[in-house]
């Protein structure tokens, strides 16, 4: 019997030969078959999150009426330089308490990583039990999880338009994945020790950098899955 991480990377091997041989329809049911699984395991359907996305959004309008109203008040305070003072006293800008516990990743494992969302109230956590878990921080609801890695996660990166999430791991693999859809779309091997740090190279996020224990930095071609750049530490 396979454990469902070994099932899941499976999947994804799966996947990358059907694309590679040219079974382009094939690897898209397949794909699909992929999402609904994941989707049936946990997490909301796409339409609660649609819906959720129209009350957040509703929420962020409210929000940010009353954050216009508080600073038309500072604007007034600033008028009367004897008001600051006293005013700026009354307010604690500090969090004097947490929204939320999110618990999901194995117990007693460290957690290694944690990324937000550029546009969206979502964040995503990696751990040294090789998950990747995707939250709702306003809520503090799970939405799910990204499989394939076989090894601790240890770094994660968004790409600047919200749209791919990369990641590294112990399993020396880098995996680039859809975030639309929740998929591996690329997994960037040639790392000979773990991949310990990914950064997306702006502006246009064409390329990742990624860091690894074996004493090297690549920069890779992501639309290609090749490696354009390797710069070697001399003192290995």
């Amino acid at each position: 019997m396979l454990t469902e991480r070994k099932r899941a990377c499976l999947h994804s091997d799966i996947l990358e030969y059907l694309r590679a041989i040219g079974y382009d329809e094939s690897a898209k049911v397949f794909e699909g078959e992929m999402h609904k699984r994941a989707l049936e395991q946990e997490g909301p359907s796409s339409l609660e999150r649609k819906y959720a996305n129209v009350l957040r959004t509703a929420k962020l309008l409210q929000q940010a009426e009353e954050l216009n109203k508080e600073l038309e008040t500072q604007i007034n305070e600033m008028q009367d330089p004897t008001s600051i003072k006293q005013a700026v006293s009354q307010r604690d800008y500090m969090p004097n308490k947490h929204l939320h516990t999110l618990e999901g990743h194995g117990f007693n494992r460290e957690i290694t990583c944690i990324v937000f969302h550029p546009t969206q109230p979502v964040m995503y956590s990696s751990a040294e039990d090789g998950k990747i878990k995707i939250w709702d921080y306003e809520t503090g609801q799970g939405l799910g999880s990204l499989i394939g890695h076989e090894g601790a996660v240890k770094c994660l990166a968004i790409d600047s338009a919200g749209q791919r999430l990369a990641s590294c791991s112990d399993d020396t693999d880098i995996r680039v994945y859809d975030i639309a859809t929740e998929s591996c779309a690329r997994r960037l091997q040639g790392h000979e020790h773990t991949v310990s740090h990914v950064e997306w190279v702006l502006p246009d996020c064409r390329f990742l950098a990624s860091a690894s224990r074996d004493g090297s930095v690549r920069v890779w071609d992501v639309q290609n899955s090749c490696v354009e750049r390797v710069f070697r530490n001399p003192e290995g």
